[in-house]
């Protein structure tokens, strides 16, 4: 295997975790939507943090509405930070592959 064909396949690599990581955002947006709405509509007046909806009540739905609207928050961010991250590998190995190529 020649470097060439290492860097094409790394960044083929990259793309690929990239585009995953776009669906994880994709899956907390959702999560995090869900979540809201659920809380939102299940208690009367529900308190809010910031853009998160809580209830003190204890009960279950309301538990579980905050657990997709934190699940959802935590995915967002892990996915935006590991699609920069890929991105940004990607852009490594296509410098080097347009090295190689500016040597020939």
């Amino acid at each position: 295997m020649s470097l060439q064909d290492y860097l094409r396949e790394k960044s083929e690599e990259s793309r690929h975790n990239q585009t995953q990581a776009h669906l994880l955002i994709i899956l907390g947006v959702i999560l995090f939507s869900v979540g809201t709405l659920q809380t939102v509509l299940s208690a009367e007046s529900p308190d809010w943090f910031l853009i998160i909806p809580y209830c003190t009540e204890p009960a279950p739905w309301h538990l579980l509405g905050l657990f997709f609207t934190l699940t959802g928050l935590a995915s967002v961010v892990s996915g935006g930070i590991l699609s920069v991250k890929y991105r940004l590998d990607r852009g490594q190995y296509l410098g080097e592959l347009k090295k190689i190529h500016g040597m020939q």
